[in-house]
């Protein structure tokens, strides 16, 4: 073997355990980056939740606050605010019906929890839910839910 040859099969032997060792850190990256996407995937996961506590909390305070008024409506300086307070509720409503005809929340986990208040609502308010309503999410949910029997 020629001196030549001798040292280009060196550098090819240092070639080979560069590129090995350039494959090995590819390898080893794609690992974090798995690991660190499963992270952020529970992170937004776990935020989804969080949100959904915090709608659930305005929407029971607005349904108190609405509730609380409809028992005054003898005073006629509360009618206005009572009014105000059911459109106050039912966005809030409207608003988690969107969110989960959407697909941003699991429909069979709500599903136990919200059909029967929103069947309720829609049946203590008809008024409000007639055709060409502000609602019109509340009243898709109801309806695909009712036929989802």
């Amino acid at each position: 073997m020629s001196p030549y040859e001798a040292q280009s099969l060196a550098v090819s032997i240092v070639a080979d355990v560069i590129a090995g060792i350039a494959v090995l850190a590819v390898i080893a990256g794609g690992v974090v980056a798995y690991m660190t996407l499963r992270v952020i995937l529970a992170q937004l996961k776990a935020g989804q939740w969080s949100t959904l506590l915090s709608l659930e909390q305005d929407m029971a305070s607005r349904g108190d606050k609405f509730h609380e008024l409809a028992g005054q409506l003898n005073d006629p300086h509360v009618k206005g605010k009572y009014d105000a307070a059911k459109e106050n509720y039912f966005n809030s409503i409207d608003r988690l019906a969107s969110l989960i005809l959407n697909g941003q929340f699991p429909q069979h986990e709500l599903k136990q929890d919200y059909h029967d208040m929103i069947k309720e609502t829609i049946r203590t308010f008809p008024a409000d839910f007639t055709t060409g309503t502000r609602y019109r999410k509340i009243v898709k949910l109801h309806d695909k839910w009712e036929d989802g029997k």
